[in-house]
């Protein structure tokens, strides 16, 4: 058994894959990671082509970088003291992106990226420049009247959740890609100023780069004078098309953190956990959803249970016995999936038993407004409040890659012993 920092070569490889280059240059370091929750309604959509992920690297350091473990109603706070368990892919990024050797490139612009929570996948409509109609969940908008809605009588209409990955101005599929949708009109955050000069910078809804200035802190600017400082981040957010853009517009939306703005930005004086900090990226929906391309099931941990900073936090830090609870039920959704299959023995397999545990700390081990914070994956030993699973790790050595692995806890092993006789 191993402490909490130790490492085995799924989680170094998964730190190696987040790592920033340490002398200041934006995504000069490491490719990054993706996160998603198998589990959030989307993934057995037939209608998605593209369904939302979470890109990780350090470079980017912004708090709460998941979508909290949510039931029902409830709202990002009220879960967000939970763990959140998702699969994490670093390794086969090259499925996902074109040129995946040249994605640190100023010239690399194939994704469709947004900084902020989006409604990528469920609540944008997809601009059709040959027909000058957007797509739309349930209906088409003229071009020329975007303020009406053309319903269908027939399902035909979903919206650009249901186009391929990529960015439509490059000749991909533009999956993701438009302006925001509430099912009235098109509620997209214009922000436009006596010159027609505004937020958006072409009929998909990409961001303006010629805002892009002082890591998109002109852009923050010209929402702040010429916009509704109130919109929704769903609504105002417009998309990037690479990774660099991404990590910058994300992080000074988090440093410029104003108490006026709407929901979903962190507000002066807001704990670490409870901070929207998730990305949306539209990601193909069926590679994603196949584990043989995951690194690891993850379990990530909210901010700062340990204490201030985050550096202490470990899986036993988490609320007892209700975060506990909460996170066996969550297990027993992947394994009885057929996601996460017990046993040392199935390390190796995808799927298979390799877990990873994930927190987000500080380096100086303080934090308030404007702290920086990173992630690291790691493992840690855990017991679940039934007995019915346990997670267990062993170092990496020279010889040995190491494990981080769920198994039958003693609970199990009892009922089937039970059932034996």
């Amino acid at each position: 058994m191993i402490r909490a920092d130790e490492q085995t070569r799924v989680t170094r490889q998964l730190n190696d894959h987040m790592m920033s280059s340490g002398d200041g240059c934006v995504y000069c370091g490491g490719n990054g990671v993706v996160v998603r929750n198998h589990f959030d309604g989307y993934q057995d959509d037939p209608m998605k082509y593209v369904v939302p992920a979470t890109f990780w690297v350090n470079d980017l350091v912004v708090p709460s970088q998941v979508y909290p473990d949510i039931s029902g109603a409830e709202t990002p706070e009220e879960a967000s003291d939970r763990a959140a368990v998702a699969f994490v892919i670093g390794d086969q990024l090259g499925k996902f992106f074109p040129d995946i050797e040249g994605i640190h490139g100023d010239d690399w612009g194939w994704g469709v990226f947004y900084a902020t929570d989006s409604n990528c996948a469920d609540a944008r409509c997809r601009w059709l420049g040959d027909d000058y109609v957007y797509d739309c969940p349930g209906g088409i908008v003229d071009g020329n009247d975007p303020s009406t809605i053309l319903w269908d009588s027939d399902p035909v209409h979903w919206g650009a959740g249901q186009y391929e990955f990529g960015n439509p101005n490059a000749g991909l599929g533009g999956g993701g890609a438009g302006n925001h949708f509430n099912w009235i009109v098109m509620d997209q955050e214009q922000a436009r100023d006596r010159n027609d000069v505004g937020l958006l910078g072409n009929w998909h809804a990409e961001c303006n780069y010629e805002l892009s200035g002082n890591e998109w802190g002109d852009w923050i600017d010209h929402w702040f004078t010429h916009g509704d400082q109130h919109t929704n981040v769903d609504e105002l957010i417009c998309w990037v098309n690479n990774l660099r853009d991404l990590i910058m517009m994300q992080n000074t939306i988090y440093f410029r953190a104003s108490a006026d703005t709407g929901n979903g930005f962190p507000k002066p004086g807001t704990p670490a956990a409870l901070n929207w900090g998730w990305n949306e990226i539209p990601l193909d929906r069926e590679t994603l959803g196949d584990p043989s391309n995951w690194d690891a099931v993850m379990i990530h941990l909210p901010a700062e249970i340990g204490g201030e900073g985050g550096q202490n936090d470990v899986v036993d830090a988490l609320c007892w016995p209700d975060c506990h609870e909460r996170l066996e039920t969550t297990l027993d959704t992947w394994v009885d999936a057929g996601l996460l299959v017990p046993g040392l023995e199935n390390s190796g397999n995808r799927p298979g038993s390799t877990v990873v545990f994930a927190r987000e700390f500080t380096k100086d081990g303080l934090s308030g407004d404007g702290a920086s914070w990173y992630r690291w994956f790691f493992c840690d030993n855990w017991k679940s409040p039934s007995g019915k699973y346990e997670i267990v790790s062993y170092a990496e050595t020279d010889q040995d890659e190491g494990a981080c692995v769920i198994q039958w806890g003693s609970a199990a092993k009892s009922n089937v012993t039970a059932a034996m006789v």
